[in-house]
Order: structure tokens, then C-alpha cells, then sequence
């Protein structure tokens, strides 16, 4: 037996510690500041074999008004859908777009156009600023705007989430559209009879994941046209989940679906 040393193994490349790095995106500030370092000890050529360049710019479906009525209402929202979910999540703590809601509905569109021409990732507030953008004009359709307030089992930290809940008036039928960290709390298929069954459904998501439902929030139908330059309405009925019962909240959705009207999309 060889009383010789075992020599150490040599410290792996750059470029293949970068290459796994980048293999677990979204990633965490200790692996960006990683990445930042061994970009800089990587070949050209080896930086060109990561395909890192930037995403390509979503391409949104055309359908005029006319023909959008010709399109079933679910695979119009399905095309929507990819369109948002390709933009991917934004995991950063910050955003990279202007998200208020308090300043004219014309103005937030405008962020929708710059969210298609810039096509860099998203929050839940921009998902829902480009759906209503990419479905103005739908007539058939009613885009609500939707916000959550849970707190997690685990930490008990306070967390928010809005989607756009969207309603089709020839089939009374409800889905949404959306982007989270959980596919669950993200878009719906087209196919809840009622708001109450909707949100149910997103209550439900959040027990799954651990999460006490707090507070919902539901707006008025945001309007269908771009150029508007009211304010859109985003907390009308508030549902306080965590002092009454869910039923007691179901009811007073029930109240607001039978008074809202399905012919005024500007209030």
C-alpha cells in the first residue's frame, strides 16, 4: 500500500460550474453574484454554447371583434394565456415595469404595450394589465380584476395576489387568467358556473399550498376600451375570509354578480 499522498482533484472549470449554475434558473442572489464572477473567467465561445441570449418577444393573437366572436372563448383565452405565461415569472423582489393602478386606465395600457415590446419577466399586477390588453374588444367577455390577501401556515408572512377573472356572457361561464409561483393560483379554465364557484376553487388552491385566505377583493369590469381615461374600479366588494365564514362571503358574491349588468363595461 503507498504511503504517497492522494493528490487533490482538480477544481472543476468555470464554464462547467457556470453551465450548472444556470441550469436552476430562477436564481438565488448567492448564485447570481456566482454567475456574475465565472461569466468573466468563460471563452467567448463558451458563453455563445449557454444559448443565454435575451427571450424572443411574445407574438399575441389578432382576432378582430368580429372575428373573435367565430373563436371559441376558451381557445382565444388559451392563446392569451401563453402569451403571459411566456414572459415567464419575475422571482426579484422588485419590479422592472410601472405597476400602479392609481393613474388613467389609458396610461396602464400603455405598460401592457411596453410588457410586449420589452418581454422581460412578470408579476400577478402585470399579468393582469396584459390580459385585459390582449382581450379588449372581446365584447362577449367581462375582465374582473380580482386581489387575494393569504398568510402562510408555515411563517405567517402576509402575502397579495390578483388575477383577472374573466366572464363569458353567451355561456354564463367564469375562468381567469394569471401568473403565480403555484400553477393553482395562476389562469382557470372556462368553466365555473358562478364567481362564488371560481374563488372557491382559488380558496382551496391557497389551503393546498399552506396559505389562510384573508381578504378578496373584487373589482368592476375593467373597460374595453384603450384609450380610456377614467380610473378602473379595482376594489369595489371587499371579503374580509378571515372574520366570516366562507358562506357568508359566497353570499355577498352572489349580491354583487345579481346586480352587476351585462351590458355597461365602463363604471
Amino acid at each position: 500500500m503507498s504511503d504517497e499522498p492522494t493528490k487533490p482533484s482538480p477544481a472543476p472549470k468555470p464554464f462547467l460550474l457556470l453551465k450548472s449554475i444556470v441550469s436552476r434558473v430562477p436564481l438565488s442572489d448567492s448564485d447570481q453574484e456566482k454567475a456574475a464572477k465565472l461569466i468573466s473567467q468563460c471563452t467567448l465561445e463558451e458563453l455563445q454554447s449557454l444559448n443565454l441570449g435575451p427571450p424572443p418577444r411574445p407574438i399575441p393573437p389578432k382576432f378582430t371583434a368580429t372575428a373573435a366572436d367565430k373563436v371559441p372563448p376558451q381557445q382565444r383565452l388559451s392563446q392569451v394565456q401563453r402569451v403571459i405565461s411566456s414572459l415567464q415569472y419575475n422571482h426579484h423582489a422588485g419590479y422592472f415595469y410601472n405597476v400602479s393602478k392609481d393613474r388613467p386606465w389609458s396610461r396602464v395600457m400603455d405598460t401592457a404595450r411596453e410588457l410586449l415590446a420589452t418581454a422581460l419577466p412578470i408579476k400577478c399586477i402585470e399579468a393582469v394589465f396584459l390580459g385585459a390588453y390582449l382581450t379588449a374588444g372581446w365584447l362577449d367577455l367581462d375582465r374582473i380584476p380580482i386581489g387575494f390577501k393569504s398568510r402562510s401556515h408555515q411563517d405567517q408572512e402576509v402575502h397579495r395576489h390578483i388575477v383577472l377573472v374573466v366572464r363569458h356572457f353567451p355561456s354564463g361561464k367564469y375562468g381567469a387568467l394569471g401568473i403565480s409561483r403555484r400553477k393553482e393560483l395562476m389562469d382557470k379554465e372556462l368553466k365555473f358556473e358562478s364567481l362564488r364557484d371560481i374563488l372557491t376553487n382559488y380558496r382551496e388552491s391557497y389551503d393546498m399550498w399552506g396559505h389562510k385566505l384573508l381578504k378578496v377583493y373584487v373589482g368592476l369590469p375593467l373597460d374595453h376600451d384603450l384609450l380610456y381615461n377614467g380610473m378602473a374600479i379595482w376594489r369595489y366588494l371587499h371579503l374580509n375570509a378571515a372574520k366570516h365564514k366562507w358562506s357568508k362571503c359566497c353570499n355577498q358574491l352572489d349580491l354583487f354578480e345579481g346586480t352587476d349588468t351585462e351590458n355597461d363595461h365602463r363604471y
